[in-house]
């Protein structure tokens, strides 16, 4: 799996998909970006742009202790501001309410968002500058390492995730289980809630910086897809 896209919403298509990413390839050899007066008038009308994303998804972005935003996505986002002097913004919190605020426009756009036609009516998708993958994440003493050991299990799932509910379409006995944020998917594993998880690498970070207890004295196995 490669689902990570950033996802501008269609006002700002031109914005983050026809200027930003293609011009950030070029970024060392031009110092600035010539803006067309359409771009000008645009950010002018916009003198800050909201774009939501998890508070929990490492390396691409996280929220610090202070309640600022850190992350790959943040440094791209800084480099856009400065080559062409827009003000976007990243707005953190759990994924399932960032996709519902950028629905009800209360949001320019969505940060590492996979590409989805089910979203194509109120969602336009810009070129991404990275990708991620996918694992099984388990209690190490589960036994589980491929997909096919997961029927009739409860796997959990980040809320509204549609690039892990669709992964998991492809096995119509497993049985999802949608979870608001990746602190709570690691402590359902940890607790025996949930059989297994799917996730990025980013739920390793998630159990490892919350130093989760163990009662059984296992940890948590991952396997890649």
């Amino acid at each position: 799996m490669r689902p990570s896209k950033t996802t501008p919403i269609r006002s700002v298509l031109w914005l983050l998909s026809i200027l930003f990413w293609p011009s950030l390839l070029q970024a060392q050899e031009s110092p600035e970006i010539a803006l067309s007066q359409a771009e000008r008038d645009w950010l002018a009308a916009n003198p800050e742009i909201r774009i939501g994303s998890d508070a929990q998804w490492r390396p691409y972005v996280w929220r610090r202790d202070d309640g600022t935003p850190a992350g790959i996505e943040t440094d791209l986002i800084a480099r856009i501001n400065a080559l062409t002097g827009a003000n976007i913004r990243l707005v953190l919190g759990d994924w399932s309410e960032m996709v519902e605020r950028a629905r009800r426009g209360e949001l320019h756009g969505l940060a590492v968002s996979a590409r989805h036609p089910e979203r194509a009516d109120r969602f336009l998708f810009s070129l991404s500058p990275y990708s991620t993958y996918k694992y099984i994440f388990t209690r190490r003493d589960s036994g589980i390492a491929r997909m096919e050991s997961l029927a009739g299990r409860r796997v959990g799932v980040l809320r509204d995730n549609l690039a892990e509910l669709k992964l998991l379409r492809g096995w119509p006995d497993i049985q999802p289980v949608e979870i608001d944020t990746p602190l709570n998917l690691a402590v359902g594993l940890q607790n025996g809630d949930l059989d297994a998880v799917i996730s990025s690498a980013n739920l390793l970070w998630v159990a490892n910086e919350n130093m989760l207890p163990d009662p059984n004295g296992t940890a948590l196995g991952v396997s890649p897809l």
